[in-house]
């Protein structure tokens, strides 16, 4: 128990620990199977197989060429998260259960630094830190890899806030929290990320208005910090603004009683419910009871929120992200009843008292409802192991009690995350393509084939003549010009017209028989293809997704790019011999590259501002220099008086 000290050594030794402990528990289930078809994003592995594909190419990692048909920030590869980089490689049977286990062992061992300074004990801040990262609750998310990697990175980005609005002392990490806000979220983990900064905000501001004498310092200090956040990550939501508009699918059906399971955890609950029996009012316990419920009605709901953006929102595509701020003050709650109790066990009767009467009260539940799920039968009977433990600690004596409340936690712990790895996997979020394209079938390969994906076909390009605009009110319907009849035979390749959005009155289709369409080469920037119209005019069609980066030049000369009812890329074409090129330009590579150079160049001055003032500071109050300067004896007149006992005899 020598790890449970007060020294540096131990608290060193302490995460160390947490973190060999996470990658064994992986590793062993990495080791038996239980792993395969089940840790990591599918779509993110195959995504970044597909940006190693355009690296090696020579080009920049912006559009898929391989024929999925979307930019590579909407398939999943999040280009600015460096270990991402490792998938892709033909190893990703290896390198996804290695991701997995090293973001589960980050996550325990920031969650134990964050507890320590927030005061907690370091015995209570390694069980709970252990709680944190891994637990059925992460488990589960390492089917989603961004998302686990955002909950890894969490407690780095609250204890900087916590340090910094502690006082004026730290100031100089205040330039880290803005990186530290846009590392979290250049995982992926959109979702995790967002309730994570909710959190974060909320909790500055209750800070700022507190300490009223630093309000206006803290404001600029959390304001300056979020634009730098925002500028570092413009290529993403650049890119996510760029994305084509796809409907979303039917919202996903929420199980709130699985979920809350899940996160909970008989060890969470137990402890959490001992951390809620504090009387006292304005105890930091009301505030993560609060937290819990919020966070809980905002995971139920959110789901159902129609998306503010083109396609699905993040919190609906991963809805078991959103239990996070629940997860954590749980975290906190069993920290706070494990330090409660252990430096006051007698003076804490009445609390434990209650907690094992609710714990004997809700343990029974899991016996009722384990005619549905054998599970809850066995985490019942954890609850009531736990009240009994508790019950015993006088007998064990209190050295004891601490080694067998921690060896019972870990080895639970273990058993909840091993047990989500071997139950049945789930499927992987897939890229987005044209509703018209097949997948092809790598994008869906089990993570153990070690087999190379097969070369995709180049993206179908043809000659449509039968096209609509998708306006019903548009000015082909009221212009009084002249139109040459469209014959009734559909094109071979499409049994009803081509739907063209906002295709202009003045363009008369005529069919040609004789048209060619001749796909000659592609990289992750351009697309060319050669157009025979002998005698005809029409639209050349690509099977492509469109999206506002896209610009076409049609003999060296730009012309607008249109798109289909099904987000295809289209250019009008008169008649004879044309070269046509797409170019892909996106906001991503040329603002979003811009914004966050300047919000890194930022970050830097800040830091390096920070560092000289803090220099400067320790200079000038050095306690070297305080002890060299020698103290002035204060006059005579100036020394307190001293009573003396007067000697016998004398007239007082």
């Amino acid at each position: 128990m020598s790890i449970f000290g007060s020294g540096r050594r131990e608290g060193i030794l302490t995460v160390l620990g947490l973190a060999a402990f996470a990658l064994s528990v992986h590793g062993l289930g990495a080791a038996f199977g239980l792993a395969d078809g089940f840790e990591g994003d599918l779509a993110l592995a195959r995504g970044m197989e597909a940006a190693h594909q355009v690296a090696l190419d020579g080009g920049m990692p912006l559009w898929d060429p391989a024929g999925a048909g979307a930019p590579l920030w909407a398939s999943g590869a999040e280009m600015m998260y460096p270990p991402w980089w490792l998938l892709g490689r033909g190893h990703d049977a290896f390198w996804l259960p290695v991701l997995a286990a090293l973001h589960a062992a980050i996550a325990c061992a920031l969650a134990f630094r964050f507890l320590r300074v927030q005061g907690c004990s370091r015995y209570a801040s390694f069980v709970c830190g252990a709680a944190y990262g891994l637990s059925a609750h992460t488990g589960r998310l390492s089917g989603s890899l961004p998302e686990l990697a955002a909950l890894a990175w969490a407690p780095l980005v609250l204890e900087l806030l916590l340090r910094v609005v502690r006082g004026e002392r730290q100031r100089h990490l205040a330039p880290l929290l803005g990186p530290a806000i846009a590392w979290m979220f250049c995982t992926g983990g959109v979702a995790t990320g967002l309730t994570v900064l909710a959190v974060a905000i909320v909790w500055y501001l209750g800070w700022s208005l507190r300490e009223r004498h630093r309000l206006g310092s803290l404001l600029v200090t959390g304001a300056v910090s979020l634009g730098i956040a925002v500028a570092l990550l413009a290529p993403m939501w650049l890119g996510a603004i760029e994305l084509p508009r796809v409907p979303s699918d039917t919202h996903p059906r929420v199980d709130a009683l699985l979920n809350a399971r899940l996160v909970c955890g008989p060890l969470l609950l137990f402890f959490a419910m001992l951390g809620a029996m504090r009387r006292q009012r304005g105890a930091p316990t009301m505030r993560w009871l609060a937290l819990a419920g919020l966070g809980a009605a905002a995971a139920i709901a959110l789901p159902f929120a129609p998306s503010p953006l083109h396609g699905e929102a993040p919190w609906q595509r991963t809805p078991d992200a959103l239990w996070w701020p629940v997860h954590f003050a749980l975290v906190l709650l069993a920290s706070n009843g494990l330090d409660d109790f252990l430096d006051m066990p007698v003076r804490r009767r009445a609390a434990t008292v209650w907690t094992l009467v609710f714990a004997v009260l809700v343990a029974p539940a899991g016996f009722v409802l384990g005619e549905h799920g054998a599970w809850l039968r066995v985490e019942g009977a954890v609850m009531l192991a736990l009240a009994s433990l508790f019950l015993l600690w006088r007998s064990l004596g209190i050295l004891r009690f601490k080694t067998v409340v921690a060896a019972a936690a870990l080895v639970w712990l273990s058993v909840a995350t091993l047990r989500e790895h071997a139950s049945a996997g789930r499927a992987p979020y897939p890229a987005p393509t044209l509703a018209k394209m097949q997948p092809h079938p790598w994008l869906f390969a089990a993570p153990a084939a070690e087999t190379a994906a097969p070369t995709a076909p180049p993206p179908r390009a043809r000659i449509e003549f039968d096209l609509r605009s998708d306006d019903d009110t548009g000015e082909r319907a009221n212009t009084d010009a002249p139109t040459q009849p469209i014959e009734p035979a559909p094109h071979p390749s499409s049994a009803a017209p081509t739907l063209v959005h906002a295709l202009p009155s003045w363009f008369v289709p005529r069919r040609d028989a004789a048209a060619t369409a001749e796909f000659l080469g592609e990289t992750s920037r351009t697309s060319d293809y050669r157009a025979h119209l002998p005698e005809g005019a029409g639209a050349l069609v690509v099977d492509d997704t469109w999206t506002p980066g896209w610009r076409a030049y049609v003999d060296g000369r730009e012309v607008e790019c249109l798109t289909t009812d099904c987000g295809a890329r289209a250019v009008l074409l008169d008649s004879g011999m044309h070269m046509v090129r797409f170019e892909y330009r996106p906001l991503a590579e040329s603002l979003g590259i811009q914004l966050a150079v300047g919000g890194c160049s930022l970050a830097g001055v800040w830091s390096l501002f920070a560092l000289v003032r803090l220099w400067f500071s320790s200079r000038k109050n050095t306690s070297n220099g305080l002890r060299t300067k020698k103290a002035k004896r204060p006059p005579t007149m100036a020394r307190p008086a001293i009573a003396t006992k007067a000697p016998e005899g004398a007239n007082s």
